[in-house]
């Protein structure tokens, strides 16, 4: 992984390193089968956002990556309500978090 990142907990987040100072920002949550134990593949993806929106014209594009809910296990999961509803408070604060505060 890139040194390009620092990690904060609770919940767990990828972000920029400090004093980053990006002027467009992508979140990327990952869904159906994610864990802590993925990150390096998730951080690929991450780094797969900011190169397209980059690639796109954005000017110091940047992606968080939140990792602050349980993902469904599997696609049958998935179908389910409960994962998005149980982790849609925790997911509302934290873009509220960055709406308040957006170059973190």
């Amino acid at each position: 992984m890139s040194c390009r990142y620092w990690l904060t907990a609770s919940p767990l987040t990828w972000a920029p390193r400090p004093g980053f100072t990006g002027t467009r920002a992508t979140r990327y949550v990952p869904g159906t089968g994610s864990q802590p134990s993925k990150l390096e593949g998730d951080m690929e993806r991450v780094d797969r956002m900011t190169d397209q929106a980059e690639n796109s014209g954005a000017s110091k594009p940047v992606t968080v990556a939140w990792m602050g809910y349980d993902a469904p296990p599997g696609l049958g999961d998935a179908t389910q309500r409960d994962y998005a509803q149980a982790g849609g408070p925790a997911l509302n604060a934290f873009q509220d978090g960055l709406r308040v505060n957006p170059r973190r």
